[in-house]
C-alpha cells in the first residue's frame, strides 16, 4: 500500500472532518488530500522528483512538512528531515551524503547554502513568497495536471531519518511505507487509537518519536492532529485546557517545564487520556503529577531503526514497576541474548532485539553499517535489558556510550574527536552526568598535555559553530590520568562513578 491512501480515505469518508490544526488554520481531509496532490504535482512536474529520488527538508513543524511527506509518498519518493538543531557543517554532511533532488528549507534556514558545494546539484526550493533567487518559490507556477501515484511501492522507503553511530559518522535509516504501517497498527493497539483521538504534537519532526509515536498514527485511523512549530511549555498548558486533545507524546525531559509553570496546579484535561514519553526515564514525582489529574503515563522504548515503537506500555496493560518500559509492541519480537547471541533467561541483563515490520531496510548507502546490526531479520540496539517474570521489559543500561539527553542522541566519539583536535588536550572521554530536567548532560573530561594551559571556557568555545548546542558539553572536568583497562580503553563506567557516584 501507499501511506498517502490514509488521506485519501479520509477525504472520501469524513471530506469535513478536521485533519490538520496548526497556529489558528484548519485543514479537513478533502484539503489535505488536495494539497498532498498539489505538492506532488510541483514535486514531480516542476522540480523532477522521480520515485526513489530524495527530498530534503530543513525547517520546523508545520503543515508544508506533513504535505510534502505524503506528497512523496505519492510519487514514490523519500524525504529526509533534517535536525535544525545541528550546526551547518553537521548538516553539510547530511545533504552531501542525501544527494536531495530538492533541497527545502524554512525562509530563516537559507542563508549561507547557496555556495555550498554539496547543494549545487538540487533545486533550493522556499515554502514562502519572495524568496530571494536561487531559491525558487515552491507554487511560482503550477503543473497542469497531477503527478502520477505510485501503488505498489510497500517496500519502498518512504523516510531517510538520520541517525547518528558510534564513530560520530551519520547513518541514514531508510523506513518503508510497510514498517510505517506496522508503526502505526503498533500504536493504534497501545493507545486503543481511534478517529475520535486528537493528537498534540510538537516533538520535532526530524525524530522519528514526533513523526510517528502519534502523528502519522493518527492520520491512519482518521484522527486530528494539533500541531505546534516548536516545544513551548506555556503553549502545551494552554493547548492541553483549551483544545482538549486526547494524546499528547513529549519525552521526560519536557515534562518539568510543564509542571513548574503556575497554572499546572489548576489545569485540568477532561479529554486527556495519556501523554507518551521515552528516550530517557520518568522520576515517581512526575508520574504522580499527571496521575493526580487522571492521565494514563505511557512509556515506548525504540529507535530510529524501529520507526520507533518496538516495546511498549499500553492503555489496557500498564506496568506495575514505572522503571518498566512495558511488553512486546503488538507488531513486534523481542530477544534479550549475551555477547553470543544466546537467549538469556528471565531476570538476566542481555542486548535487547527487535524483529518487526516495523524495522528499517537498511542505513542509506552503507551496507557494512546494516550488516553490522541486522541479522536475519534482528536489529540489534545496542542496549542493555531484561524481561522480568511476568513479561515486562527494562532498559538498564546502554551497551555503546550513547547519551540522551532530553530526548536527543549524543555519542561521544563525535565530541572527543574534536576536542583531541586541541593542541593542549592529550586525552579526553565525554560521559553523561546525570541531570534532574534533561536526563543526563554531556561532559567532558579532560587531561592536558604536560605543561600546557588551557581554560574551560576556551574549549567549550572551540567546539561552537561544529556542534548543535545540545552536544557541547555542560562543563570540563580535567584530570590527571583515567581508569583504563589491559587493552589501554578508558573505562567510562568507572570514570562516571568516579565523578558522579550518588
Amino acid at each position: 500500500m501507499n501511506i498517502c491512501d490514509w488521506i485519501e480515505r479520509g477525504a472520501e469518508t469524513a471530506p469535513d472532518k478536521a485533519a490538520l490544526h496548526f497556529e489558528g488554520s484548519v485543514t479537513t481531509y478533502f484539503e489535505f488530500a488536495r494539497s498532498v496532490e498539489e505538492y506532488a504535482g510541483q514535486l514531480q512536474l516542476k522540480f523532477g522528483v522521480e520515485r526513489g529520488d530524495r527530498v530534503a527538508f530543513l525547517g520546523q513543524n508545520s503543515p508544508d512538512f506533513l504535505f510534502l511527506m505524503f506528497a512523496c509518498a505519492r510519487i514514490g519518493a523519500m524525504i529526509a528531515p533534517l535536525n535544525w538543531r545541528l550546526a551547518r557543517t553537521e548538516l553539510s554532511v547530511l545533504i552531501r551524503a542525501t544527494e536531495p533532488r530538492a533541497f527545502i528549507a524554512d525562509p530563516d534556514m537559507q542563508s549561507g547554502w547557496t555556495d555550498t558545494e554539496e547543494i549545487n546539484q538540487c533545486a533550493l526550493v522556499s515554502m514562502e513568497t519572495g524568496s530571494d533567487e536561487p531559491w525558487r518559490y515552491f507554487f511560482k507556477s503550477v503543473p497542469g495536471k497531477n503527478a502520477r501515484k505510485i501503488d505498489d511501492c510497500d517496500n519502498d522507503p518512504l523516510l531517510l531519518v538520520y541517525t547518528s553511530g558510534t564513530s560520530g559518522q551519520p547513518k541514514g535509516a531508510l523506513l518503508s511505507h510497510n514498517a510505517i504501517l506496522a508503526n502505526a497498527r503498533n500504536s493504534q493497539v497501545m493507545h486503543q487509537l481511534d478517529k475520535d483521538d486528537h493528537s498534540l504534537i510538537s516533538l520535532p519532526f526530524f525524530h522519528v518519536g514526533g513523526l510517528n509515536i502519534l502523528t502519522t498514527p493518527t492520520f491512519f485511523v482518521g484522527g486530528t492532529v494539533s500541531l505546534q512549530r516548536t516545544f513551548d511549555p506555556e503553549a502545551m498548558l494552554t493547548a492541553m485546557t483549551d483544545h482538549h486533545p486526547t494524546r499528547v507524546p513529549i519525552v521526560s525531559a519536557q515534562m518539568p517545564p510543564i509542571l513548574s509553570l503556575p497554572g499546572w496546579s489548576a489545569s485540568r484535561f477532561p479529554k486527556l487520556k495519556s501523554v507518551t514519553t521515552g528516550a530517557s526515564p520518568v522520576s515517581p514525582k512526575v508520574y504522580s503529577s499527571w496521575r493526580d489529574k487522571d492521565v494514563t503515563v505511557l512509556q515506548v522504548y525504540g529507535a530510529t531503526e524501529t520507526c520507533p515503537i518496538a516495546i511498549a506500555t499500553s492503555m489496557e496493560d500498564v506496568a506495575p514497576d514505572i522503571r518498566s518500559t512495558g511488553r512486546e509492541a503488538a507488531g513486534c519480537e523481542v530477544r534479550i541474548v549475551d555477547d553470543n547471541g544466546i537467549d538469556v533467561g528471565n531476570g538476566e541483563p542481555g542486548e535487547i532485539l527487535i524483529r518487526g515490520d516495523n524495522v528499517m531496510t537498511g542505513y542509506w548507502r552503507n551496507d557494512a553499517a546494516t550488516e553490522e546490526v541486522m541479522r536475519d531479520g534482528w536489529y540489534s540496539t545496542g542496549d542493555l535489558g531484561y524481561k522480568d517474570e511476568q513479561g515486562y521489559y527494562y532498559v538498564v543500561d546502554r551497551k555503546k556510550d550513547l547519551i540522551i539527553s532530553g530526548g536527543e542522541n549524543i555519542f561521544p566519539g563525535e565530541i572527543e574527536k574534536l576536542l583531541l583536535q586541541i593542541n593542549e588536550i592529550s586525552d579526553v572521554a565525554v560521559i553523561g552526568k546525570p541531570d534532574d530536567r534533561w536526563g543526563e548532560v554531556p561532559v567532558a573530561v579532560v587531561a592536558l598535555r604536560n605543561g600546557c594551559d588551557k581554560s574551560s571556557s576556551d574549549i567549550l568555545e572551540a567546539l561552537r559553530g561544529h556542534l548543535g548546542q545540545f552536544k557541547i558539553p555542560k562543563a570540563v572536568i580535567f584530570v590527571e590520568s583515567f581508569p583504563r583497562n589491559a587493552n589501554g580503553k578508558i573505562q567510562k563506567f568507572i570514570l562516571r562513578e568516579q565523578l558522579f557516584r550518588e
